[in-house]
């Protein structure tokens, strides 16, 4: 409901946090994550004449830049203790099995 929220409101980098943090949170979403993924790349990358049209011509890369950094960046922080966790694990195996 927060993506929703924050898509009605037409703050679509708010959304793009709270669907990463929700698609990290519970896999289910993946069922609709194509739906709100090009609804939010249609919405923020490209503009639109009044009566809902694309202008293609009017494809923002920065706009396509800041919304990958935004998904990366929160995927990255809601993955970092299985790495911390995971990491231990390596380096110990690594040392014992080259004795």
């Amino acid at each position: 409901l927060l993506t929703i929220a924050s898509l009605a409101r037409d703050r679509v980098v708010s959304a793009a946090v709270w669907f990463s943090v929700l698609l990290h949170m519970k896999h289910i979403n993946l069922y609709y994550a194509p739906a709100v993924g090009i609804y939010m790349l249609r919405s923020h990358c490209f503009q639109s004449t009044r009566e809902g049209k694309i202008v293609w011509q009017s494809f923002s890369l920065f706009r396509l830049l800041s919304l990958a950094v935004v998904v990366l960046a929160t995927s990255a922080l809601s993955l970092v203790p299985f790495i911390q966790v995971w990491k231990p694990h390596v380096s110990g195996h690594l040392r014992s099995s080259s004795m």
